[in-house]
């Protein structure tokens, strides 16, 4: 429904649409475009869950605005759930982070090993890749819409426990990063060449 729209003018998660616009004549336009496609899908917008015009807005967890994104402070988990929560709130962040699989994988392997009624054990290195993770991601890089008019850019990775990929491109001497994106390799995998 909104295929040459994402990424470009808006975003899509799951019933949330998040429309851009870099001033008010660019947002109002690209406003009309996707409730223009709504209205060709026959989608109902409800006035009651709908706000135009924000600064800033809270989406899928982080503050977004024109300033980037903002995450609140995380206390470092103590039991098996708090850390799956921990890292399926960080593992929103992969695709604004090079290589967060790799910068993860201790954190996973450690709810792996401890049962959910157990405390965790954290080490100094577990510690420490912990803050880490904590720091990359309130320092998180601010991903932009693809500029149309722009050279596009792909930088790819692979280790011997993941890969990646590094989309961006060069606007006004400025590099904005559109997505990154990372996968831990698992089972099987570890035999592709």
């Amino acid at each position: 429904m909104l295929d040459g729209l994402i990424y470009l003018i808006c975003e899509l998660y799951i019933d949330d649409v998040l429309i851009d616009g870099v001033d008010e004549d660019t947002f109002v336009n690209n406003v009309r475009q996707v409730f223009a496609r709504f209205r060709k899908h026959k989608i109902i917008v409800n006035p009651k869950k709908t706000e135009l015009g924000l600064e800033e807005v809270e989406y899928v967890g982080p503050l977004v605005s024109h300033k980037g994104q903002k995450i609140i402070n995380f206390e470092r988990p103590r039991t098996h759930k708090e850390m799956l929560m921990y890292v399926g709130l960080v593992n929103y962040f992969h695709d604004h982070v090079r290589n967060m699989n790799d910068l993860l994988r201790p954190l996973r392997k450690m709810v792996e090993r401890y049962d959910k009624h157990k405390f965790l054990e954290w080490t100094q290195e577990l510690i420490t890749i912990y803050e880490e993770s904590r720091r990359i991601i309130a320092d998180c890089q601010q991903l932009f819409f693809m500029d149309e008019n722009a050279q596009i850019t792909l930088q790819t990775d692979a280790s011997d426990f993941g890969i990646g990929g590094y989309l961006f491109q060069t606007v006004d001497n400025m590099v904005q990063v559109i997505m990154c994106i990372s996968k831990a390799l698992v089972g099987a995998h570890f035999r592709w060449s």
